[in-house]
C-alpha cells in the first residue's frame, strides 16, 4: 500500500483518509481524486512529493501494522477530519455498514475530539445515518440538507419496496448507481417501482453516479423545483 511513497519506513509512515479508506472499503465518491494520503508520526518528516502528509500520534490499536495502514475506526475519524462533508459522512455511513465501527464509538469520539479538524469531525459525525444504502446516497442526503425540510432514509413503502430518500414525505429521491440498475430486468423494475409510486401520490427524481459527483448543484436545485410544486411549500 506505501508503495508510492519514498523513503520512508513502513513503521513511521501509515495510510491513512483515502489511502487506508480503499484498503477498509470505505471509498467515497470522489477520494480517488484527492491524492495518496498517509499519517506520519511526528517527527518523522515533514513533506513528501506526491503525498499529502498528516503528523499525528498514533496508539499501538490505531494500527494495522501488518497491512502498513490505520485501522477502520481512526481511518474513519481520520476522514472525517479532513474532507469535505459530504465525503466525510459518506465514509463514516459506510463504515458503521460494514460493522468494523459502531455509532457509539464515533459518537464518543467526536464528544472527546480536540485539534485540527475537530470540529468539522463533530459536524460529520452529527450527519451519520446507520441506515444509509450506499455512498451515493450518504452524499446525496447530505446535498439535500440545505434544501429538504425533512429527509427519511431507506423508507419502506408498501407496493413499492424500500426508496433510498423520501423529502418532506411525499418526495422520493433515488441514487442510482449502474451497478443495480444495468439490467433489463432492473430497467423493468425501475418502471414498475415509478409507477407504483405515482399510483400512491408520490413524486419521484432519480439521480446517476454523475449527477451527485460533478453537478451538485444542479441536483439541488431540481429537488427544490420539484418540491415547490406541491401547495404549502415555501
Amino acid at each position: 500500500m506505501l508503495s508510492r511513497v519514498p523513503a520512508v519506513d513502513p513503521v513511521d509512515a501509515l495510510g491513512v483518509c483515502g489511502g487506508a479508506a480503499r484498503w477498509a472499503r470505505l471509498r467515497a465518491l470522489g477520494v480517488s481524486e484527492r491524492g495518496f494520503h498517509v499519517t506520519i508520526r511526528s517527527g518523522v518528516a515533514r513533506s513528501l512529493p506526491g503525498v499529502v502528509v498528516h503528523q499525528a500520534r498514533l496508539v499501538s490499536a490505531e494500527v494495522e501494522r501488518h497491512r502498513a495502514c490505520t485501522g477502520p475506526l481512526r481511518t474513519a475519524l481520520d476522514c472525517a477530519r479532513s474532507m469535505p462533508l459530504p465525503d466525510a459522512v459518506c465514509v463514516l455511513d459506510a463504515a458503521l455498514r460494514s460493522a468494523s465501527v459502531t455509532e457509539y464509538q464515533l459518537v464518543e469520539a467526536a464528544q472527546c475530539a480536540r485539534g485540527p479538524g475537530a470540529t468539522a469531525l463533530r459536524c460529520s459525525v452529527a450527519h451519520i445515518d446507520p441506515r444509509s444504502g450506499s455512498g451515493m446516497e450518504s452524499v446525496l442526503r447530505i446535498l439535500l440538507l440545505t434544501t429538504a425540510g425533512s429527509i427519511r432514509s431507506q423508507v419502506y413503502i408498501r407496493g413499492v419496496g424500500t426508496v433510498d430518500l423520501v423529502v418532506d414525505g411525499w418526495l422520493v429521491v433515488e441514487a442510482d448507481g449502474f451497478e443495480f440498475h444495468s439490467s433489463r430486468r432492473d430497467y423493468r423494475n425501475d418502471r414498475r417501482r415509478g409507477n407504483a409510486l405515482a399510483a400512491r401520490g408520490y413524486a419521484l427524481l432519480r439521480f446517476a453516479y454523475e449527477d451527485v459527483r460533478y453537478r451538485p448543484l444542479e441536483v439541488v436545485a431540481e429537488v427544490e423545483r420539484v418540491r415547490r410544486l406541491r401547495p404549502g411549500v415555501v
